[in-house]
């Protein structure tokens, strides 16, 4: 069962994720979850870039917690690129 709690938001869309599942597909996301833990109510991930689209975002989020996907190939190199920047 997912616990899905955490906002990471993008382009104004919100996608709610599991941080669990997150944090263990991402060294990146481990790393601010851990670092600011204690420091910040309400804590949310905003990806400030323009170099994707919601549904890249969301099928990224999806493949780190597990999910199926609707992933075309043609998106897979867009995918990789969000996995190397996560550290994912």
């Amino acid at each position: 069962m997912l616990n899905q709690t955490f906002p990471v938001i993008y382009q104004n869309q919100r996608f709610l994720v599991d941080p669990v599942l997150l944090s263990n597909a991402s060294k990146k996301f481990c790393d601010l979850l851990n670092s600011n833990q204690d420091k910040i109510q309400n804590p949310c991930l905003r990806i400030n870039s323009d170099l994707f689209t919601s549904r890249i975002i969301s099928n990224f989020l999806q493949i780190c917690q597990n999910q199926t996907t609707d992933t075309q190939n043609s998106e897979l190199k867009e995918i990789c690129l969000l996995a190397r920047m996560f550290q994912a």
